[in-house]
């Protein structure tokens, strides 16, 4: 599907499986029906011209790897409702600068925003309290970083060649810092 360039969804669309618009590398912009609730691993991998995604309210989980090398991926907005970001959903998302991540979100797992390098900016939900394994790796513009009072433990590599950071207030809550969290952090 290399000339698809837009999709048109219908309401009533509940769930996108595993790969349906894998390697679409015209598709430019995705605006999800409040009806979609799930979508399956891989579903816009690869979607390199791909600039902004808006997931809607009624969405609770991003699967594994769902935009994985979209790197032209720059604006995403998430749903109130959104509770879990599995593996490396964004990873590779190589002009995502900004990303809010809602309150309703209890869990992300590791690499989630891995080599990310323009992300910059990151609001994390207030009730998280553990930071996954290279959720954060190499985003090289990140620069400061709030993490919630109720954060226990920061994973292995999780911050790991994050060359601006120059700011991280550790709350009292944390327990355990894993091997090279913050390692290659230049700054």
């Amino acid at each position: 599907c290399s000339s698809l360039k837009s999709v048109s969804f219908s309401e009533g669309l509940k769930y996108i499986d595993n790969f349906a618009f894998k390697d679409c590398i015209s598709l430019l912009k995705i605006e999800l029906p409040e009806t979609v609730m799930e979508m399956g691993k891989n579903v816009f991998q690869n979607c390199s011209l791909m600039e902004s995604v808006i997931i809607s309210d009624s969405c609770y989980y991003i699967c594994s790897e769902t935009f994985y090398n979209c790197t032209s991926l720059s604006k995403v907005i998430l749903g109130e409702k959104l509770q879990s970001i599995e593996y490396s959903a964004f990873k590779g998302c190589s002009s995502l600068e900004s990303i809010v991540i809602p309150d309703s979100v209890s869990f992300i797992e590791y690499s989630v925003f891995e080599d990310c390098t323009s992300l910059s900016n990151v609001v994390l939900p207030k009730e998280i309290t553990y930071i996954d394994n290279k959720v954060f790796k190499n985003c090289s513009m990140l620069y400061e970083i709030e993490l919630p009072l109720e954060i226990m433990e920061i994973g292995y590599e999780a911050f790991e060649n994050c060359t601006s950071l120059r700011k991280i207030d550790l709350p009292e809550n944390v327990k355990i810092i894993y091997e090279s969290a913050f390692s290659g952090c230049a700054s």
